[in-house]
């Protein structure tokens, strides 16, 4: 078991497609932060003078209950403790919205975590769809009879390199916008940032690494990384899509409504078809998103115990 781990792990190390991948989503990056940096316009010390005076209202305003009244606070919240976590300086200051704020960072990651999703789903796939096509399999077969470990240690591996890779180039995106708004933009943080965002890179790199999971299992099924592709943007683009708008009530189980809700953390108010409007917990996406990768695996390894290998 230990000698088919490390193998899958140098293999999946050593494929070229991740390498790419990984570039190309570093270059993104810097291009992207690149421009937002340069594109943005600190405010000059008038219109500091000029938004301090606007906060100070602000801050008093609220504090009077002009903006909420103290009844419909949170439980143990007074006006004294939600205004300033909720009436923020930065929110004046910085109000241009050519301005780079690392405040919005959580909101990026979540944004950009369909590409993430994406990159998994690849690298998946191509981990099994290259070795049929290459005939491969059948060499790691006579070295490792045992099919069921080997598909699993394969998943397992994927799921984990996926998950590190995720976790990177996230990381590497909250660094990079750091500096650019310690730069030229707005660097100041509302309370609970750092939780926010660790919260969101972990979410986003477990959804990624399900979603190559996935890319794994059907792979396995069709034996080939373009159909198994083609397959599986099919039904996220169109097919989940006409679902959505036929039969509503099936809003609540399809597999992108359920990996959106995990990615942001919070029980959403999703519609379907005829204005139909489907309530989703965090709770259940993540048991939903189980099921759709727990059943393709079964079936994956069923085809996969069965098939000849040639």
């Amino acid at each position: 078991m230990i000698r088919l781990a490390r193998s899958e792990l140098l293999r999946i190390r050593s494929r070229r497609l991740v390498w790419v991948l990984a570039v190309l989503a570093l270059v993104g990056i810097a291009v992207g932060v690149g421009i937002g940096t340069m594109k943005s316009h600190p405010p000059t010390s008038a219109e500091v003078a000029r938004a301090d005076k606007a906060f100070a209202r602000a801050t008093q305003a609220c504090l009077r209950g002009e903006f909420i009244k103290e009844r419909r606070l949170p439980e143990g919240e007074t006006l004294q403790t939600w205004c300033p976590d909720n009436v923020l300086r930065s929110q004046y200051v910085f109000s241009s919205g050519t301005v780079l704020r690392v405040s919005g960072l959580p909101d990026m990651l979540k944004g950009t975590s369909f590409l993430l999703i994406v990159i998994g789903i690849v690298i998946g796939a191509s981990s099994v769809g290259a070795d049929w096509q290459s005939g491969t399999m059948a060499t790691l077969l006579t070295w490792e009879p045992r099919r069921i470990r080997v598909l699993l240690t394969r998943v397992l591996i994927v799921m984990a390199a996926v998950f590190a890779l995720a976790v990177s180039l996230q990381a590497v995106l909250g660094l990079a916008m750091m500096a650019g708004s310690a730069l030229r933009g707005d660097s100041t943080t509302p309370p609970g940032f750092l939780t926010d965002v660790i919260e969101v890179i972990l979410r986003v790199g477990v959804v990624a690494a399900v979603a190559s999971a996935i890319g794994v299992a059907i792979s396995s099924i069709g034996r080939s990384t373009a159909a198994s592709l083609g397959v599986i943007f099919v039904y996220l683009a169109l097919v989940e899509s006409l679902l959505r708008g036929l039969v509503a009530r099936v809003t609540p189980w399809l597999l992108s409504a359920n990996l959106f809700v995990i990615v942001d953390g919070r029980t959403q108010s999703l519609e379907g078809g005829d204005a139909a409007v489907f309530t989703v917990t965090f709770t259940h996406g993540v048991l939903t998103v189980g099921a759709y990768a727990t059943a393709l695996l079964i079936l994956a390894l069923v085809f996969f115990r069965s098939r000849d290998v040639n």
